[in-house]
């Protein structure tokens, strides 16, 4: 590799993430005695992009020295990784992330393998989770094939195309582990950034042949005889064929099933009416009066976007979000950085670990709830209270001044009730505006023309937008799965979605779920990361069938009540699961389904290897 050229180089440092630079730096030169004063100061983690005089030295000697030596990044020991690790971080995070980062090398270079299993999967589902699953299908040599009712792959990313749509989670940590920093335009990608991703992950992975697309799973039956599972697919057309399958895996996930309530008179609206996720392809907003139902994360989308094209717009809110500060939340991916992921591979690896560390790691201790609170309901703890104090400052100060718009759009309910969104502005922006109406008094009925409400008043609207979130607590909607002694999933749930790990359920052999019950992340992770550790786990429990030559595998009964005892009791004392806070994590006796409680570090640990201890293989040596 040439020699890199020292003015791009120098352009590229201004817009870097330093404690990436100085780790990439360290690596690359192997000398660890670049860990000293002031760098410390100004590559912290949690410090942002400091600038002064340690910023300039860190960005001249990165210059210096990069400038004169091919990019080609070393790598590091363990004992390296946990002291750079612990120079940016701390020693304890570095000590708990360090053999997660060396399995994450280890993903970067993960090949196919020559040889065949014999045992064939059903992946229900080709969006994040169903695609990454299949990636890992055919890298360990398993005869799979995917169903997906929709057209295309994508998931939510193919059935999400309103305004404004795009993910919340910053781009280096949306992409597969394996991908490393996958260089999106934005640095939040967009919906269609993120729908051509999944396109292309099918041409490189060679899914294409595997999936049958326009095609639904309406039941699952486990037949004891054989230790297969029956699948009835309901194909376009409305046509129905069977399959058979040794393994099924669930990547339907827990946003896919549009929830549009049954307000008195939907039926008479006159005009478009239509849930966020089915956005009709050739609207046209621009001069009409809208109608926007709901304050959720969709919306917290649609209203911005729409806001200057529409001639009206009126806003119904329930319960204001919470706004996550982020600047430069729709901004493009800085050149300069750009330039240094292509140009320097160790700095575009520690800059996606970094983020992850930092985005794992912060505010989580905020929504611990403190048993002992004994402080107002709008929060959980001295930290949550804290949090709520330097929040609504932020939304102070987006209002020209205090009245009932400012108090409408501070949130009742402690922070971490319900995901907080990124906020750039955009949204309060939005509300202000002379031709927007944030309406809190509730819904009474909807008319031919608008919307009216409790008070008797009625809100024109040509275009009515149900941004009213999903069915969340079903994981399997419409599908009827049948498992030992003909009980159904249904009726083992009984309204309690409930999964070991959130992966497995005893009673139902060979059959997975990714981004299972009680795997959501609401402050502190990606839903990628979550799928992939569930993957690696189906992956485990495969390699056991075939390692013993095993008919089946199933959760123990005592392994899935400890574990679900275990989560419950902890969702109890975060700011979600509260007694007292109401939100779409919960279900209708207020537990909550949805949500992981501990650390992300828990979870990959948990679902590293699964233990035998934890599960019964029948016709295997575990017995």
């Amino acid at each position: 590799m040439p020699a890199m050229n020292r003015e791009e180089l120098a352009r590229a440092l201004a817009d870097a993430h330093l404690p990436s630079v100085l780790l990439a730096l360290v690596e690359t030169t192997g000398d660890l005695s670049l860990l000293r004063a002031p760098f410390d100061v100004a590559a912290h983690l949690f410090a942002g992009n400091a600038e002064g005089d340690a910023a300039a030295e860190l960005r001249a000697l990165a210059g210096d020295t990069l400038g004169q030596m091919d990019a080609v990044a070393a790598s590091a020991d363990a004992a390296a990784l946990e002291r750079m690790l612990s120079f940016v971080s701390s020693p304890a995070a570095a000590k708990r992330y360090v053999p997660y980062i060396l399995e994450t090398q280890e993903a970067l270079v993960r090949v196919a393998p020559t040889h065949t299993r014999r045992r064939k999967v059903c992946v229900v589902g080709a969006g994040l989770s169903g695609l990454h699953m299949a990636i890992r299908l055919r890298q360990g040599g398993y005869d799979f094939s995917i169903v997906e009712k929709n057209a295309d792959v994508g998931g939510t990313w193919f059935e999400n195309t309103y305004p404004g749509c795009r993910v919340d989670t910053p781009g280096a940590l949306y992409s597969y582990t394996a991908d490393g920093e996958y260089l999106w335009a934005d640095r939040y990608p967009r919906q269609e950034a993120l729908r051509d991703y999944y396109r292309a992950l099918v041409a490189r992975h060679g899914l294409q042949e595997h999936i049958r697309f326009g095609t639904q799973l309406v039941s699952a039956t486990f037949d004891e005889a054989t230790a297969r599972w029956r699948l009835l697919l309901r194909e376009k057309g409305g046509g129905t064929a069977m399959l058979d399958a040794d393994v099924v895996v669930s990547a339907a996930g827990q946003l896919n099933m549009p929830s549009v309530p049954a307000i008195e008179g939907h039926e008479s609206f006159a005009g478009p009416a239509f849930h966020s996720a089915r956005w009709p392809r050739d609207l046209v907003v621009d001069g009409k009066r809208a109608a926007v139902i709901g304050t959720g994360a969709s919306a917290y989308q649609i209203v911005p976007a729409i806001a200057p094209r529409v001639a009206a717009l009126s806003v119904f809110q329930r319960s204001a979000p919470w706004p996550m500060a982020t600047p430069g939340y729709r901004d493009a991916t800085a050149a300069g950085h750009a330039w240094l992921v292509r140009q320097v591979p160790a700095y575009g690896r520690w800059h996606r670990l970094l983020s992850f560390l930092k985005m794992a790691e912060s505010g989580f201790q905020s929504v611990v709830a403190d048993p002992d609170w004994r402080g107002p309901a709008t929060a959980v703890s001295r930290t949550n209270a804290f949090m709520r104090v330097m929040l609504v400052a932020d939304i102070r100060k987006q209002f020209e001044a205090a009245g009932p718009s400012f108090d409408a759009a501070v949130p009742q309910y402690p922070f971490g009730a319900k995901r907080p969104l990124r906020d750039d502005g955009a949204w309060l922006t939005a509300l202000q505006r002379a031709n927007t109406a944030l309406v809190t008094t509730p819904i009474a009925r909807i008319a031919s023309h608008g919307v009216i409400t409790a008070d008797g008043k009625e809100y024109p609207a040509d275009i009515l937008v149900y941004a009213t979130g999903f069915q969340t607590g079903k994981f399997l909607p419409g599908v009827a799965v049948v498992g030992r002694g003909g009980r159904s999933l249904e009726d083992i749930w009984a309204g309690e979605a409930r999964a070991f790990l959130g992966v497995t359920v005893p009673g139902f052999p060979n059959f997975f779920f990714l981004y299972g019950p009680n795997t959501n992340i609401v402050i502190n992770g990606s839903t990628t990361f979550m799928s992939e550790c569930a993957a690696q786990h189906v992956m485990g429990c495969l390699d056991l069938l075939e390692s013993r030559d095993a008919r089946s595998i199933e959760p123990r009964p005592e392994a899935y009540a400890r574990f679900n005892a275990d989560v419950d009791a902890a969702n109890k004392l975060r700011a979600w699961g509260v007694e007292g806070v109401s939100s779409w994590y919960k279900n209708a006796t207020g537990r909550v389904t949805q949500n992981w409680p501990f650390s992300l570090m828990d979870y990959w640990e948990a679902t590293r290897t699964p233990r035998l201890e934890d599960y019964r293989l029948e016709n295997g040596t575990a017995g």
